[in-house]
C-alpha cells in the first residue's frame, strides 16, 4: 500500500511567511490613513459609477470599447479587493495561534 508523502514545512518558514503578511498589512493600513488612499478610493468609485451610468444611459460604440472599459473596472475592483484581503490576512496572522 502506498502512503502519501507530505513535506514538513519548518516552523521558521511559516513564521517568516506570517511576518511578511503582517508587514504587508501594516504598510497597507498606513496607506488607509493617507490622503492618497482617499483619492484612490474616490477615483475607483467614480470610475465604477461612470461605467455603470454610461452602460445604462448611452451604451458603448462597440463591443471592443465595452470590453476595454469593463476590464479597467475589473482591474480597479481587484486592486481594492487585494488590498482589503491583505489587510485581513495580516490581522489574522497577528492573532495568537
Amino acid at each position: 500500500m502506498e502512503t502519501d508523502n507530505f513535506e514538513v514545512v519548518p516552523n521558521q518558514v511559516v513564521e517568516d511567511a506570517k511576518a511578511e503578511l503582517v508587514d504587508r498589512g501594516i504598510a497597507l493600513e498606513m496607506l488607509l490613513g493617507s490622503p492618497g488612499w482617499k483619492f484612490l478610493t474616490t477615483y475607483i468609485s467614480n470610475n465604477i459609477k461612470a461605467f455603470s451610468n454610461r452602460a445604462i444611459k448611452q451604451g458603448f460604440d462597440s463591443m471592443e470599447v465595452y470590453q476595454f472599459e469593463r476590464g479597467k473596472i475589473y482591474g480597479l475592483s481587484n486592486l481594492l479587493a487585494e488590498i482589503e484581503s491583505s489587510i485581513q490576512q495580516a490581522k489574522d496572522a497577528k492573532k495568537p495561534s
